[in-house]
């Protein structure tokens, strides 16, 4: 993972004034807030913040009588944090004084938990449009210059095949239509306008299994898991599943009670189809809101008998997620040069790279 793939974004703003170094407000007084917060002698990202709502909350007036009075409890030795025994900061006796004066929905404007903080950051995701899908071939240079490896790159399917598979001796083939696309997060990029399909290799003994399943119950649905490879001679995507049940077979196996579909799915038709890929990503480059990132696949599921030959060339894969679902993971991979991120999400063809587009629908890290 390239360390300058990812860099933040220049919050620096050129002045507007006339002539050399005669930016916009060049002159003014310093603001109370500014003054208070130098006087306290804080320059943290946070407390700056919450100076700055304190002073609009009660007034400069009130919020530099609260400054003096922290002068007075300071000039007589202080205040010590009853938990570690530790003397509070000038800053710090300022925030509990603060704190006290504040009405309690005041303080939770000041002191947010954790629970508001998430709703605002998930507001401000939803406010993010995603960046058109033609938008990743501009940077597809720039990705394929550091491909990351996968290790994992499988798939789970959900689908109600229609009549005429291709039946052989060892396996048997389906073509499947996609169904509707899963919701996906905000700040990634849309989804290509054309769904693709997914050609299914599933062994002859699965089959045998599913196939009168599926003609007894019209509610019951197919689950196949397996390798997602990108099929040159095709031009699409395969699935090499290696496992291959039915939700009422599923139940029966597990013990568990089984609840028919409300409504059938359509033959032919995924009713949901998800990848799951591991790997080391290379560079991760922005694209609209989005990241992406690009890696090729190292090995694939063992290959059941009878089964076609997996094309020679090693399936690439484009990870594409969003900023907020990268920057939960990109410290601890700096930290830990062995980590890998697992990227669960929807699966599409991409004949760009060519090779497949994962839109991620959750990012974690695997140690």
């Amino acid at each position: 993972m390239s360390e300058s793939s990812e860099k933040r974004p220049s919050t620096h703003r050129q002045g507007k004034g006339k002539g050399k170094g005669k930016g916009k407000g060049k002159g003014r007084p310093p603001s109370q807030i500014k003054l208070i917060t130098k006087h306290l002698g804080e320059v943290g990202r946070t407390p700056t913040r919450q100076i700055r709502i304190i002073v609009k909350l009660i007034g400069a007036k009130a919020a530099w009588a609260l400054v003096k009075e922290a002068e007075a409890i300071e000039a007589e030795g202080g205040q010590v944090v009853a938990a570690t025994g530790v003397r509070r900061t000038f800053g710090g006796v300022f925030f509990v004084l603060a704190r006290a004066a504040l009405t309690p929905e005041q303080r939770a404007l000041v002191w947010p938990s954790v629970a508001t903080l998430r709703e605002r950051r998930l507001a401000k995701q939803a406010t993010r449009p995603p960046s058109p899908w033609a938008e990743r071939r501009q940077v597809l240079d720039e990705l394929r210059a550091e491909v990351g490896t996968a290790t994992t790159c499988k798939v789970t399917v959900v689908a109600r095949p229609a009549p005429g598979a291709l039946v052989r001796e060892t396996s048997t083939m389906l073509l499947l239509t996609r169904g509707a696309p899963p919701e996906l997060p905000p700040g990634q990029l849309t989804l290509p306008k054309k769904a693709d399909e997914l050609t299914l290799y599933t062994t002859a003994k699965h089959w045998a299994a599913i196939a009168p399943q599926l003609a007894q119950d019209p509610l019951d649905t197919a689950i196949w898991s397996g390798s997602l490879v990108y099929d040159p001679d095709l031009e699409g995507l395969s699935v090499l599943a290696v496992d291959g049940t039915t939700r009422a077979l599923d139940a029966a196996r597990q013990g568990q009670p089984y609840a028919p579909l409300d409504a059938p799915v359509p033959e032919g038709e995924t009713a949901s189809v998800r990848a799951t890929v591991i790997g080391r990503p290379g560079a991760v480059v922005k694209s609209g809101h989005a990241r992406l990132t690009l890696m090729q696949v190292t090995r694939t599921l063992p290959i059941p008998k009878g089964f076609p030959t997996p094309p020679s060339a090693p399936t690439q894969v484009l990870i594409v997620m969003s900023w907020y679902q990268w920057r939960a993971v990109f410290r601890q991979l700096e930290a830990a040069p062995t980590a890998q991120i697992a990227v669960h999400g929807y699966p599409v063809l991409d004949p760009a790279i060519p090779g497949v587009a994962v839109f991620a629908q959750s990012v974690d890290l695997r140690p």
